[in-house]
């Protein structure tokens, strides 16, 4: 209700985005006055109105906050849907151990009678034990940070209350809703340099449909490039760019996304990131695109095509990150501070 007449934000330039950048999980995991504990790690928590997180995000917009960018939320690879099957922080120690075999904590009969987090509470802050346990649950657990794309253009629904059928779709588009209600834009961060899985793997989609057609492989050996961290995908290929495009129309128009943030985005073709931006402006004439720009693996320096890069995109009104600012504040990745 109220979907097609809702208002949506906008802002004068994008120099005027003041962006707060927050997973959907985290936003409400450990929230205690929310109307449901269901609603917990979910989208209905940005539906809320007494809640910690959003009358946190309503301080904020008194100060001038006006965009929230979500951390990945189409359907990911890593998390299971079925509640039955993924461990929640709330969730009791006895779940926990059927699900996870030789778990060293199960062996202790009281630790069975505690909840996961009561169990996590229960360890000295100072001591390595919370730590190992998650380490031993961590493939398990319902937490990733969501750079594992399964299908681009369906959202999450471990993050919905009801991830069957068309019920995630409802939620996000309330999530979303309920955000523009309160005066905020909503940048969606998107990740179309790399799948989760190619080939025959189980969480594969792309090369199920035309094999070695999507991602990149080297042109001498032809073995996969993994430079992102995952497999690769081929956007300079015209399928995979209208793959995309056409993925980030579907969002802003059937979700009112209003910008998207790409990660690494200097993998991809600089005239893909135009004809992308072109399209989605025919339904959202006030979107905006911004990404990682950074220039590095097998498509370094221009080497396959001109690059998204922070160096090549000066005057299309695409933005970049500047690691230059970044350095010059707090030292490099890779520099101790003095």
């Amino acid at each position: 209700a109220g979907w097609k007449t809702q208002t949506v934000p906008t802002v004068d330039a994008p120099e005027d985005l003041i962006l707060y950048e927050t997973h959907i999980r985290d936003f409400s995991a450990f929230d205690s006055k929310l109307s449901s504990p269901s609603y917990r790690g979910k989208y209905k928590a940005f539906s809320e109105t007494d809640s910690y997180g959003m009358t946190h995000l309503l301080k904020l917009k008194e100060a001038g906050l006006n965009t929230v960018h979500l951390l990945p939320t189409y359907d990911l690879s890593t998390i299971n849907e079925n509640t039955a099957d993924a461990i929640d922080l709330y969730d009791s120690m006895k779940k926990v151990c059927a699900l996870v075999e030789d778990l060293d904590v199960c062996n202790d009969d009281n630790a069975q009678s505690l909840t996961l987090n009561e169990l996590l509470s229960s360890y000295e802050p100072s001591s390595d034990k919370a730590q190992s346990v998650m380490e031993q649950i961590r493939g398990s657990d319902n937490y990733n940070w969501g750079y594992d794309p399964y299908h681009y253009t369906v959202p999450e629904g471990s993050y919905a209350v009801n991830p069957e059928g068309f019920s995630r779709i409802i939620e996000f588009r309330e999530m979303v809703m309920s955000l523009h209600s309160k005066g905020f834009r909503v940048i969606m961060d998107v990740v179309y340099n790399h799948t989760f899985a190619s080939g025959l793997a189980e969480k594969s989609v792309l090369d199920k449909i035309v094999p070695h057609y999507y991602h990149r492989y080297d042109p001498v050996s032809g073995s996969l490039e993994m430079s992102t961290c995952c497999d690769n995908t081929a956007t300079e290929n015209a399928m995979m760019e209208k793959l995309m495009s056409d993925s980030l129309v579907t969002w802003a128009k059937q979700y009112k996304i209003d910008g998207f943030r790409f990660d690494l985005m200097g993998h991809q073709p600089k005239d893909a990131m135009l004809r992308a931006r072109k399209a989605v402006k025919q339904v959202d004439n006030d979107t905006y695109f911004y990404g990682e720009g950074w220039n590095f693996g097998e498509v370094a320096n221009n080497r396959q095509f001109v690059q998204a890069s922070q160096t090549e995109l000066a005057g299309t009104e695409i933005g970049t990150f500047t690691d230059r600012l970044r350095d010059a504040i707090r030292g490099g990745n890779f520099q101790t501070a003095k």
